[in-house]
Parts: structure tokens; sequence; C-alpha cells
């Protein structure tokens, strides 16, 4: 699962399977929803995009540690870029 803010940014989601459908980025939802995340020139730009939140998702999107007697948990939300 990643949380994604869409390309017009009117959208922030969560997101269990993200695909590249030609030059459109869809992002679908544990219920099966499916939401346009992002609109790009080519499709090589959109499995740019791809790679890179593969590569988020290996960096660790979530974090979830002690500060003293606080337990912090933090989600990393990718933003869909502009162009």
């Amino acid at each position: 699962m990643i949380i994604i803010r869409s390309q017009s940014q009117e959208v922030i989601g969560k997101y269990v399977e993200v695909i590249a459908d030609e030059n459109v980025i869809k992002g679908f939802s544990a219920y099966g929803h499916m939401t346009v995340l992002g609109a790009y020139e080519s499709r090589e730009r959109a499995i740019q995009l791809i790679n890179r939140i593969h590569e988020c998702l290996l960096a660790g999107i979530n974090k979830d540690y002690l500060d003293r007697k606080y337990r912090i948990k933090q989600d990393t939300v990718f933003k869909m870029p502009p162009k």
C-alpha cells in the first residue's frame, strides 16, 4: 500500500496497485476503485514514474519509532509530478 497525491492535487489516496496504462497512471484502492493519478506526454514518462514509485516503496514509506515515551508513526506521501 502506498499513499499518493494526484497530479491535479485534488486527490490523496491509499493504493494497493498502481499501473501505467499507456501514458496514464492509475491507482486502485483495496476496494477496487480506480483513480487517475496523472496523465503524461508519453508511455515512457509514465513508466519512469512507476519506477520512482517502486523506488519509494523499496526505500520504505512507513516510519514507526519511539521518541522517549511516545510512539511516532509517519507515512510518506508520493506526489505525482506536474509533467
